[in-house]
């Protein structure tokens, strides 16, 4: 479990050295920890990688993410699951802090894992299940696996929670209040059950049934000083 401490020492070392640094993958809390205090560590540019992954890293320098994409190319007309290729992975001892997201589709499954695992996964994995396995280490996630959104402008009169899910997912405010007290909306993964916070872009909503958007930044005012937000909604 990543600490706020952890975050400060990763920064510290890298201020020092000058030499990259990164976090496994987050837990959804881990991130919202990070998101707390992103801003005091700006000297060591940490950024959250992948930016569109719903298990991330926490980056500080410049260089590259030690990331890598591992193809698995079942034999035959088979669709993996997700759990097949977890528990595949976790057979291997590879434990699940360093591997990422895991996208099955109906010919191939790809999984974002930490680099210093991929060679190893590709070395002894042949056999996912009963399903013999080909794999191959991608330099980035083909455009079948990675995550469709489409680009929009929404107008708030407030960034608080309740506001922002009333408008964004186009319900009324006292079902969004209800909602949020109901534990059905969540910011970067975290249970978030206070209608009254105030949204701090760039972070993640995502309301249970009703979908994710990713929130950019505040693109200007309106003459009633409505905030017009840029967010990405995923399809």
């Amino acid at each position: 479990m990543e600490s706020e401490d952890r975050f400060y020492d990763l920064a510290a070392q890298y201020a020092e050295t000058g030499s990259d640094t990164e976090t496994d993958f987050l837990m959804p809390e881990e991130l919202a920890t990070f998101r707390n205090i992103q801003s005091q560590l700006s000297y060591a540019s940490p950024r959250v990688v992948p930016e569109d992954g719903e298990r991330c890293c926490v980056h500080f320098g410049n260089g590259d993410a030690q990331l890598a994409v591992l193809e698995i190319v079942p034999d035959g007309a088979v669709t993996l699951r997700h759990s097949d290729i977890l528990g595949a992975l976790m057979g291997l001892g590879i434990e699940r802090r360093v591997v990422g997201d895991i996208f099955p589709t109906d010919k191939k499954a790809y999984v974002v894992i930490k680099r210093a695992m991929a060679d190893f996964f590709l070395t002894h994995c042949f056999a996912i299940g009963r399903h013999v396995v080909h794999t191959a280490i991608l330099p980035s996630l083909p455009e079948e696996a990675t995550p469709k959104f489409a680009e929009e402008e929404v107008v708030l009169s407030s960034l608080r929670l309740d506001r922002f899910v009333s408008t964004v997912f186009h319900i009324g405010r006292a079902a969004a209040q209800e909602a949020i007290r109901g534990g059905l909306v969540f910011i970067d993964g975290a249970e978030e059950k206070r209608v009254a916070v105030t949204i701090k872009p760039p972070c993640r909503v995502s309301f249970r049934h009703h979908g994710k958007v990713q929130c950019g930044s505040i693109l200007r005012r309106t003459r009633k000083e409505s905030f017009v937000m840029g967010i990405r909604r995923y399809l």
